[in-house]
């Protein structure tokens, strides 16, 4: 009787561990199965977070920037893009090579904020949201 209930265990075991690795497995195959477009999207979002926590100098520096930092700010707000003056832009007029910041409503969804990403045809892009002042400008614009 006492060699029926060690195989029991053992039994037991084996499936918990045979459990836990098929839910590793799964788990690492979600995280990488979001398509081509998705890397790009995880990158941007980690530059936006990256910029949005660099702290500026209290200073103004002597050094001067590259022109190549410059980058263009369109809008996404209910389903439009918008230019950073918030006038309608077409998104042909969106060069390639522009290196390109994409503002989004906060309480968009995160397949509107993909859909709104991969509408660009550039692949240069930061996401981002809009603060409070970008939200009220937007609604008085409406208005």
């Amino acid at each position: 009787m006492e060699g029926h209930y060690g195989n029991a265990m053992t039994e037991i075991a084996l499936a918990l561990a045979m459990a836990f690795f098929s839910v590793m497995v799964l788990a690492m195959v979600s995280m990488g199965a979001g398509g081509a477009g998705s890397s790009d999207v995880v990158e941007a979002v980690k530059s936006a977070t990256a910029d949005t926590l660099r702290v500026s100098p209290s200073k103004p520096s002597n050094s001067t920037q590259p022109a190549a930092d410059k980058s263009r700010i369109i809008v996404f707000y209910q389903g439009r893009y918008l230019s950073d003056q918030l006038k309608p832009i077409a998104l042909s007029s969106i060069n390639q090579d522009e290196k390109i910041i994409l503002a989004i409503d906060p309480a968009l969804s995160l397949s509107g904020a993909l859909d709104a990403r991969a509408a660009l045809t550039t692949q240069n892009i930061t996401v981002t949201t809009l603060d409070q002042r970008w939200m009220r400008a937007l609604e008085e614009t409406e208005k």
